[in-house]
């Protein structure tokens, strides 16, 4: 798995915050990081210790478990009586965040500084954008899109909260408003009245519905095709791979397109490379000239970049694994 440094975790939180729609400004640049996050209705200070997410461990420990280590700090970590302190971990395979109770860890042992999770919950937030799961010790651990961070912070105490039974409840009901707002057939949408008067249901939906896919792509790149710049509010939010083929709502899996160059990438004409290079498939081209459907290549051919203009979010640009494979599933057609 990928590691980063501290200076590069930071810029992951950072842009976290700004995907959630909020600002931001640094007040301490060592670890642990103190962040004031701010948008038009509410300001927070935040205090926040992230360490990237890696395997749980040698042989000895499952295949599917997951961990952060508490390394380079000493208990008990810090708090603010004005803002809460965010305990987590970063997988830059994934990109996503796995938020621990700090109020449970404030006094971790620094013999063993780590805590475990499975690669379950992990899979169901690539799903559905956040999952919670509650750990054999009682503790619920939280992953999430970038996007949701700020609903994380803001409800911290809220998302740790609540039974086995709650907590399943909870992840049920998000799981059906995040296919609901994908626009996936579910049996029967949310229960108004179960949304309503959850407070942890309600920010979540709020956050899943303010930041759908199709909102979050079109908003990273402005409004404007990828691979020629084209606006005038006829563009799509396109899937690298295919909801068919992978259920995964990142923006990292999003491509914003006008329709045309939207229909000939899945076509395969058009191949965007995991270098975010745009090239045309020629052997695809010469098989429409000889069937005679060829007419208009310049327009359709000729107005496309070289390469992909991205949002400037890394988290937001498309992942070079998800081009790769979604090319991989066109040139099978």
């Amino acid at each position: 798995m990928p590691i980063v440094g501290k200076a590069e975790l930071m810029q992951r939180v950072l842009r976290g915050i700004e995907a959630s729609g909020w600002r931001w400004k640094m007040q301490n640049q060592n670890h642990p990081f103190r962040i004031a996050a701010f948008d038009q209705e509410s300001r927070t200070n935040l205090v926040v210790y992230v360490w990237n997410i890696t395997h749980g461990g040698g042989a000895a420990r499952p295949e599917d478990e997951y961990r952060i280590q508490l390394t380079g700090v000493t208990p008990p970590l810090i708090s603010l009586p004005d803002g809460p302190t965010l305990l987590m971990g970063w997988s830059e395979d994934w990109t996503l965040f796995a938020a621990f109770d700090a109020r449970l860890h404030s006094r971790f042992s620094e013999r063993s500084p780590s805590i475990q999770f499975r690669r379950e919950v992990i899979d169901t937030a690539i799903a559905s954008g956040v999952a919670l799961h509650r750990r054999s010790n009682g503790e619920v651990v939280v992953v999430f899109r970038p996007e949701f961070l700020m609903t994380y912070a803001m409800n911290r105490d809220g998302f740790h909260a609540g039974s086995l039974a709650v907590v399943r409840r909870r992840q049920a009901v998000i799981e059906q408003i995040s296919r609901t707002v994908e626009g996936i057939a579910v049996p029967a949408p949310p229960d108004a009245e179960i949304v309503g008067r959850d407070r942890i249901i309600k920010a979540a939906n709020r956050a899943l519905r303010d930041g759908s896919f199709k909102n979050r792509v079109l908003r990273a790149y402005g409004y404007a095709c990828a691979l020629c710049g084209m606006q005038f509010d006829v563009i799509d939010a396109a899937h690298i791979v295919p909801v068919e083929r992978l259920v995964n709502f990142s923006t990292r899996n999003g491509l914003c397109m006008c329709p045309n160059h939207h229909r000939a990438y899945d076509k395969g004409l058009i191949v965007v490379e995991p270098s975010f290079s745009i090239t045309v498939d020629q052997a695809r081209l010469a098989y429409y000239k000889s069937h005679r459907r060829a007419e208009g290549e310049e327009n359709l051919l000729g107005s496309i970049f070289r390469h992909l203009r991205v949002p400037a979010n890394p988290l937001e640009q498309p992942a070079p694994n998800l081009l790769k494979l979604g090319m991989e599933i066109r040139r099978e057609n």
